[in-house]
């Protein structure tokens, strides 16, 4: 038997391949329990992981599971022991000084460097994340790991039937780590990567057989969101399935075009059929339709600094409000023409933050066009009015009175923050 022994610490296990990703007091080897280098699909018969994945966070905790997933032969055993976040957030609650000490100290780890808990799933997500990875898992077992130390013990298996778009998965999420795609550094972008790996997974689990063909274009079409996710599992499942060949030659070609540069330039350049998401993703689509019948576009040049791969509302929202930051920085030391480009590119690709069309205002009244101005706080009442904002009414009306000191001639000084959207008034 093969087992592996993974996060092992001090504790080695004779006959075991002994692993940790940074002890390498007692491991055999060192690598990180996101991508198990040197060790081959379906190799292994057993793996254990011992107070390992609350270590790892929730984005490297899925692509660990993958990659036991991956080594495990069919029929294949792992064991999982954590925290029981549930039972020691409890006992914090109820318990007596030295028992909420002895809780904190477990809930959150070590402060030794590598030992800190960042993430502890409670039980019903743990096994969610088992399923989604494909793993068969027995009901946890409670245990303890000594004072105010609640453990559980998870058994789960390998199911003995292949699964191929599983073990593409898998396999998808090890060449996004090993290409540096993960996004392990960006807790917004993992998320997104990982929600459109299981998007395209679901897509393809929940076809009928007789629409394959139409799932395979459809998650094709999530080039859109991000030509380097799909092109990896593409590439996978064709290795699993023939029907998946054209699709995968398509997503690679695409992240090949840096498709989502294209699409984000697109829309900061103020192209036709660009103006915001709903219209881009348009285009975007139709740029893949035609991809997959041999057009492609133009490739185009790498990502403007500063914006984030990944082509979403919630990624562009944030590379928006990156805009308005620096535009607010440039504004302030009195960098007004790259201040307002920068303002103008924040709405092109957001246009629900109120900020790049209030200081395009402030900018315009200070170079004495008043027409301008107008338009821009108009604009700015207009979103403010359609936002969230609790305060939004309160906002407005300040927004009002700066107008009609700006049209008396005395135009506000400084950029608008984010401290303006809360109430505070810094001018």
């Amino acid at each position: 038997m093969t087992r592996l022994n993974m996060g092992c610490g001090r504790d080695y296990r004779p006959g075991w391949i002994n692993a940790d990703g940074k002890d390498s007091l007692v491991a055999d080897v060192v690598m990180q329990a996101w991508d198990f280098n040197g060790i081959g699909d379906a190799s292994l018969d057993e793996i254990y992981a011992g107070q390992l994945m609350e270590h790892l966070g929730f984005f490297k905790s899925a692509y660990f599971l993958s990659e036991c997933y991956r080594t495990l032969k069919p029929g294949g055993q792992l064991l999982l022991e954590l925290p029981d976040i549930e039972l020691a957030a409890e006992n914090f609650t109820k318990g007596d000084e030295a028992m909420k000490q002895a809780s904190l100290e477990w809930i959150y780890g070590s402060e030794t460097p590598g030992m800190e808990h960042l993430f502890c799933p409670p039980q019903g997500l743990l096994l969610t994340l088992l399923s989604q990875a494909g793993f068969r898992a027995e009901t946890p077992e409670k245990y303890s790991e000594g004072t105010g130390r609640p453990a559980i013990r998870v058994s789960a298996a390998k199911p003995g039937q292949r699964d191929g778009i599983l073990e593409a998965l898998s396999r998808a999420r090890r060449r996004l780590v090993l290409d540096g795609d993960a996004g392990f550094e960006d807790e917004l972008l993992a998320s997104q990567i990982n929600r459109l790996l299981l998007a395209i997974a679901d897509t393809l689990r929940q076809s009928p057989p007789d629409q394959l063909e139409d799932a395979y274009l459809n998650c094709c079409k999530m080039t859109a969101y991000s030509a380097d996710a799909v092109s990896a599992f593409m590439h996978e499942l064709a290795l699993e399935y023939p029907i998946a060949q054209k699709y995968a030659k398509t997503a690679k070609e695409l992240r090949e075009a840096n498709f989502q540069a294209l699409l984000k330039a697109a829309m900061l350049e103020g192209k036709q059929g660009y103006e915001n998401f709903a219209l881009a993703m348009l285009n975007a689509l139709e740029a893949v339709k035609a991809a997959v019948t041999g057009t492609l576009p133009e490739k185009h040049a790498a990502m403007e600094p500063g914006l984030c791969d990944f082509f979403s509302p919630e990624m562009l929202r944030r590379d928006a409000y990156g805009f308005v930051h620096r535009g607010i920085k440039a504004f302030a030391s009195s960098d007004f023409d790259g201040a307002s480009a920068l303002f103008k590119k924040a709405g092109r690709l957001d246009g629900a933050n109120p900020l790049w069309a209030w200081n395009l205002g402030r900018l315009a009244a200070l170079d004495g066009n008043a027409e301008m101005a107008g338009k821009c706080y108009g604009l700015a009442r207009k979103i403010l009015l359609a936002s969230e904002l609790e305060n939004r009414q309160a906002i407005a009306g300040a927004l009002d009175r700066e107008e009609k000191e700006m049209l008396s001639g005395s135009p506000a000084q400084g950029p608008v923050t984010d401290r303006n959207l809360k109430g505070e008034n810094h001018a």
